[in-house]
């Protein structure tokens, strides 16, 4: 025997034991290897444990790729060992590969069918994939057989909550204190489930007696903060977060909170508290994405270079690995804002991603689904994750009804609510203001709702004058929202908000009206059952009603108009092209990077190839980002162009001048421009488009048609690139048509506001001829 080497072990070993203790952790798994390294060499003899214990030390550590490699390298050895089978499956589950871990949690059933573990971790595979049904039935099994194991009641109400069947899950959380009252766990989610049900101040409370009894844990005073936001008292969380940092400066899950508090409300702040908590915990996977976020939704005159920093952290994050799951909503707009299509792509499957997002309650991440949208399945898969999204809402809103009372009879005339948080200089603005200030009020009622934490500004203060009734409540639950609604008795609620920023979507499954419809922030079905009708026009309305969850709310020309597309002062449209100015063709875009993909960039690309000396201009904010620019100049010069022929201009808001610089507006697609379409017509840039199935491929359809340009949609990618090179070659159209633009834009429907306040009112007092 070598006493030396197994001295070493020995040393390694108890090493390992010292630092796990103090917290050490990879200075445990660090000796834990190289006694492993020893023993392969030398034969010396090793407690059978250490693979697994290191494998364990991996996986706490977030380092679930190299507690792959060593778990299934120790099964080669011992492919029989229980502990290593069900690690395995815990590791693969850490890595989002859920159908491999559930092999080996069935395998590892086989293995000891006594031991309950790799149940527990079926079941969690499943609510983590947010498979309520799978996980009641593994959750109901474990509780028969325990039934005083208070864990497993807590599992069986997560698997309840989970179908929304929240009475039931109360019940379960409410077997489970009584067994053990000192579960963390329980006591934050009986918080959780009583906000489910409208129950905010019991929630609070539930948190109020856990922290009584248990003091204030980690996990209680995280979920207490997160009701104290939803109550809409963000200040108060603020001020009991100011209080425990001062106590406890260096605990980075205050400083994570602090800035998910601060950051509608000062964004800089929140972005320097969640790099403090990154400094304390530098491998903390969920920080580094929330700053990414932080970053890239901060304005400013620094916006460049927090685009850029953003778009590193995304970067940082791909390269800790593990489960991107919880983070691919973010991860994937930043690449995607950057072009890094292709490290996009690589954070999962479309319909994995969508289902997952719908469970999840993430619309907005449904909402940037639309422009990757490649298959005619995925257009109608995507519909169908709307749906279960809106399905498990209703679920909800189904526990805590609103009181809505019957509007009087014979009421003389129609009362219309607009609901809203953009009623303010927004795009959504820019088409509603003319409806909300020149309807009939001989025959109509019109109220507007927005739930604005910004300050009123000119154009809310237009509207509010404009219209019956104006309730701006900045801070108000999803149910109290709805409550407010009804109280109006209104006919009915138009949604004009989706997803966007300070909008209360949600509201509309309480159906606080009798009739809702969706106009304006959303372009494509919610999802909602509660929401009767999308208004539409004869050219966005996709003729395959599977596309639409609602009826169409059908107007007889457009869906939009306006007197010019922004609330601030125009710049004049040059007479001149810019091809006569520069002496070369210039295409360009200024929609959003987010509406972009690879080929739409290789489709751009074909046009710059067909057009000799023509040049691309990019205007938005990201062109002041360098990794926005190196990435597109890849992608053409992949393709034959130059990045030479790339143009940028990097601005925010003050783009339209830019249009004097473009000859030609090369429209996105599937997801085509709206608000961006209309600036470019105004501009005197006429637009190419490809006209797709779905409602939100439709858009520039709907507004060149109703501007008398139906030759500018092509409905194929060769079309679409024959019409861009054809339009190239008429410098005398393109020169006419910027000198006399704005009156041609007059003269049809999308620039005549008084025809479509007319058609809006028609087509509302048809519908309330027909039965709600």
């Amino acid at each position: 025997m070598d006493k030396t080497a197994s001295s070493d072990i020995q040393t390694l070993l108890a090493t390992a034991v010292e630092a796990r203790k103090a917290g050490r952790l990879r200075d445990a798994s660090d000796a834990l290897a190289q006694a492993l390294a020893l023993h392969e060499s030398t034969g010396e003899a090793l407690p059978r444990s250490t693979a697994f214990d290191l494998g364990v030390l991996l996986h706490n550590q977030g380092r679930h790729d190299e507690a792959l490699a060593h778990v299934s390298a120790a099964l080669e050895r011992r492919p029989k060992d229980f502990a290593l089978v069900n690690l395995l499956g815990v590791t693969l589950k850490a890595l989002g590969r859920f159908d491999e871990a559930l092999e080996q949690f069935d395998l590892a059933a086989k293995l000891d069918p006594k031991s309950p573990s790799p149940w527990v971790n079926r079941g969690n595979v499943h609510l983590q994939r947010r498979e309520g049904k799978p996980a009641l039935e593994v959750f109901t099994r474990l509780a028969r057989q325990d039934p005083r194991s208070a864990e497993y009641q807590r599992l069986l109400a997560s698997a309840y909550r989970c179908l929304g069947e929240l009475e039931k899950a109360q019940a379960r959380l409410e077997a489970s204190l009584k067994l053990d009252p000192k579960q963390v766990g329980t006591w934050r989610e009986m918080a959780a489930v009583q906000d489910e049900l409208g129950r905010n101040p019991d929630a609070l409370a539930t948190l109020e007696r856990g922290i009584a009894a248990l003091g204030a844990r980690k996990d209680l005073v995280d979920a207490q903060i997160i009701l104290l936001r939803r109550a809409g008292r963000r200040q108060d969380a603020i001020a009991l977060l100011e209080r425990l940092i001062k106590l406890n400066p260096g605990v980075a899950w205050l400083h994570v909170q602090m800035a998910r508090s601060l950051a509608p409300v000062d964004r800089d702040r929140a972005n320097t508290h969640f790099a403090e908590a990154m400094k304390l915990e530098p491998a903390n996977t969920r920080t580094v994405t929330e700053l990414a976020e932080s970053l890239d939704r901060t304005r400013g005159p620094k916006e460049a270079e927090n685009i850029a920093a953003a778009y590193d952290l995304a970067r940082k994050r791909l390269g800790m690995g593990g489960n991107y799951l919880q983070d691919a909503k973010t991860l994937r707009g930043i690449l995607i804002r950057n072009a890094d299509y292709e490290a996009s792509d690589s954070l999962g499957e479309f319909d994995a991603l969508g289902t997952y997002w719908a469970s999840a309650g993430e619309i907005a991440a449904l909402h940037h689904m639309m422009g990757q949208v490649r298959t005619p399945q995925q257009r109608r898969s995507l519909v169908r994750h709307h749906r279960a999204w809106a399905e498990r809402l209703e679920v909800l809103a189904a526990k805590t009804p609103v009181n809505r009372k019957p509007a009087p009879a014979r009421r003389p005339k129609v009362r219309v609510g607009f609901m809203s948080s953009d009623l303010r200089d927004h795009p959504v603005a820019y088409f509603a203001v003319d409806l909300l200030t020149r309807y009939d009020k001989s025959r109509f009622e019109f109220y507007a709702y927005s739930w604005s934490t910004k300050p009123a500004d000119a154009i809310q203060d237009r509207i509010a004058a404009g219209v019956d009734g104006f309730r701006h409540v900045p801070h108000i639950g999803d149910r109290d929202a709805a409550q407010l609604i009804a109280d109006d008795q209104l006919d009915i609620l138009f949604e004009l908000g989706g997803s966007t920023d300070m909008n209360k979507l949600d509201v509309m499954a309480w159906k606080p009206a009798p009739r809702q419809a969706s106009w304006l922030g959303y372009p494509h079905s919610a999802g909602l059952s509660t929401i009767d009708r999308i208004l539409v026009d004869p050219f966005i309305k996709p003729g395959d009603p599977a596309l639409l969850v609602e009826k169409p709310f059908l107007m007889p020309r457009t869906w939009v108009a306006l007197d010019q597309p922004t609330f601030r002062p125009m710049p004049l449209v040059d007479p001149l092209t810019p091809e006569e100015r520069n002496g070369f063709v210039t295409f360009g875009t200024m929609n959003n990077p987010y509406k972009m993909n690879a080929a739409v960039l290789e489709t751009w690309v074909e046009v710059l190839r067909a057009v000799p000396n023509s040049k691309f201009l990019f205007v938005r904010p990201e062109s002041a980002v360098s990794a926005f620019r190196d990435n597109l100049a890849k992608r053409f010069e992949a393709h034959g162009v130059s990045a030479d022929r790339i143009l940028h201009v990097g601005v925010r808001g003050a783009h339209m001048p830019h249009y004097n610089r473009m000859d030609i507006s090369l429209d996105t697609f599937p997801q085509t421009g709206g608000t961006t379409t209309c600036e470019t017509l105004w501009m005197g840039v006429p637009a190419i488009t490809l006209v797709g199935e779905a409602f939100f491929e439709r858009l520039s359809y709907s507004n060149l048609n109703n501007a008398g340009l139906p030759e500018l949609c092509a409905f194929d990618r060769a079309g679409y690139v024959a019409k861009a090179v054809d339009l190239a070659g008429r410098t005398g159209w393109r020169g006419e048509f910027r000198r006399t633009v704005r009156e041609r834009l007059r003269a049809h429907p999308i620039g005549n506001p008084t025809l479509f306040v007319r058609d809006f009112e028609a087509t509302l007092l048809q519908w309330m001829d027909e039965q709600p």
